[in-house]
């Protein structure tokens, strides 16, 4: 993990900057993530990206056992008492294996880089019990490209999405949102982690950002 990007999200998250932290409500991921009929009192939620913490608060509300990974330590502020145990992506083999029936990752991966992807991924997938799940969203581009890049600068959240005009090196952003990858793509990245993709769903297009989200249903292999 790039020290200045942990650092970046530590001041997002202190000065609860909303642009850059996802205000999504949790009957919106539950919506989008068809978590209907899955969930249920006592079992065992990790949360990976918390954003304004909408997504912890929901699934204790249900009566969940709602535990957390993000970046930094200051995305748990406001949010201590609804989490069993919080996890830093540094420290992921903090991580115990085999006791998450649901794990969820919703507008996370199109803020992390290649290497984060394989350091996070096959911890969150020993966590699954044998019949847990993982459903974690990525981000795809409609310009062929820009997709499935490996290494890429950090970026300000301002910076262009694409550089569309050809007379320059397209840039792409992790702050900003722009690591993207096509579906087969980030299936390699999962097998190699551990992870068997059983579900392709979720298909989204934004025109305006020349993109598109899905998402991936994991189970251990």
């Amino acid at each position: 993990m790039n020290t200045n990007i942990s650092k970046v999200w530590s001041g997002f998250h202190s000065t609860r900057y909303v642009p850059l932290l996802a205000g999504t409500t949790f009957g919106e991921m539950s919506q989008y993530f068809e978590l209907n009929g899955l969930l249920s009192a006592g079992m065992n939620v990790l949360e990976i990206g918390v954003g304004l913490g909408f997504g912890v608060k929901g699934f204790h509300a249900l009566g969940c056992n709602v535990y957390a990974l993000d970046i930094c330590e200051q995305a748990f502020v406001g949010i201590e008492n609804y989490l069993v145990a919080r996890y830093i992506h540094e420290r992921i083999d903090e991580l115990p294996a085999g006791f998450v029936d649901l794990a969820t990752s919703l507008l996370v991966t199109q803020h992390m880089s290649e290497t984060d992807i394989m350091h996070q991924f096959p911890a969150v997938i020993r966590s699954l019990k044998p019949h847990g799940i993982f459903r974690v969203q990525f981000a795809g581009s409609d310009i062929d490209e820009e997709n499935n890049v490996t290494e890429t600068i950090i970026g300000e959240p301002r910076d262009n999405i694409a550089n569309l005009s050809g007379t320059e090196p397209t840039r792409v952003s992790i702050l900003g949102g722009r690591m993207v990858r096509t579906p087969s793509y980030a299936e390699t990245l999962i097998n190699k982690c551990g992870g068997k993709v059983t579900r392709l769903s979720g298909m989204r297009h934004w025109a305006h950002y020349q993109g598109y989200w899905y998402w991936l249903e994991v189970v251990p292999t």
